[in-house]
């Protein structure tokens, strides 16, 4: 995958996982894309409440046996997907600026400042 561009094989091999993980009974309140200026890559960014009490490392168990179940298998592996907590500063700022909804939509979010706060480029699925 090109790490510096979101191409549109991520954005819909990202809506795909994020589906087939909502099949398994993984929803993540937050789904989306988001440009990572340190590493100068996109990620794919899950974000569920109990990250930090359950851990990421649960998680990212269980994404991996639905990336692994998944055919075709997705581009996307693992190494490309971050976990947060939906109690971190980013997560709550992006839901001052997007309308909440359970859905799954394709919304670009680029160059917004909420609360004199610089957000990174994103693409969102869904922010709930």
């Amino acid at each position: 995958m090109d790490k510096t561009a979101l191409v549109e094989n991520a954005i819909n091999e990202g809506k795909i996982i994020v589906e087939n993980l909502d099949r398994e009974g993984l929803f993540f309140p937050i789904a989306m894309w988001s440009f990572m200026p340190n590493n100068n890559e996109w990620r794919l960014i899950l974000g569920k409440e109990d990250v930090n009490d359950v851990g990421a490392r649960e998680y990212y168990k269980k994404i991996q046996k639905v990336l692994k179940k998944m055919t075709p298998k997705p581009d996307i592996t693992i190494s490309d997907i971050s976990l947060f907590s939906t109690q971190n500063e980013m997560a709550k700022l992006i839901k001052v600026a997007l309308r909440p909804g359970r859905g799954i939509s394709g919304r670009r979010f680029t160059g917004n400042v909420i609360n004199g706060h610089l957000l990174p480029d994103a693409y969102i699925y869904r922010v709930e």
